[in-house]
């Protein structure tokens, strides 16, 4: 299997969905007609979506010391691997991390994948 760039990706397969640039951009009638009738109650209406971290369990390696520290994460309190994923409402993810080593923190994962401002997702 041939390994393809994000922008590739982007390029490829983002326009065939619709979905081109950044979701604040593009996306608002999208998130704002798909939004749970849940959300707009508790007054969440601005919502343009939730970032999740995600931990996947992985053995514990016990040769590597260093490995093993590397993958140790609180969330699950043992071996894994961190993604974050950024979801709408409706339940749609439209991006996520790679997967890096348990021990990052989450909001060290989102400022390293280059999501500066959380705003930028929001509706309003």
């Amino acid at each position: 299997m041939d390994y393809v760039s994000e922008e590739d990706a982007r390029e490829h397969q983002l326009p065939h969905y619709n979905i081109e640039g950044s979701p604040r951009d593009k996306h608002k009638n999208y998130l704002r007609a798909t939004l749970p009738q849940e959300y707009i109650e508790a007054g969440y209406s601005d919502v343009g979506a939730l970032v999740d971290g995600m931990v996947i369990r992985t053995d514990t390696v016990r040769r590597n010391p260093v490995i093993k520290r590397l993958l140790y994460n609180d969330k699950v309190d043992d071996s894994g691997g961190l993604i974050m994923t950024w979801t709408a409402p409706s339940g749609l993810c439209f991006e996520h991390t790679g997967l890096y080593f348990g021990r990052l923190p989450e909001m060290r994962a989102i400022e390293l994948w280059g999501t500066v401002d959380p705003n930028q997702i929001a509706l309003n």
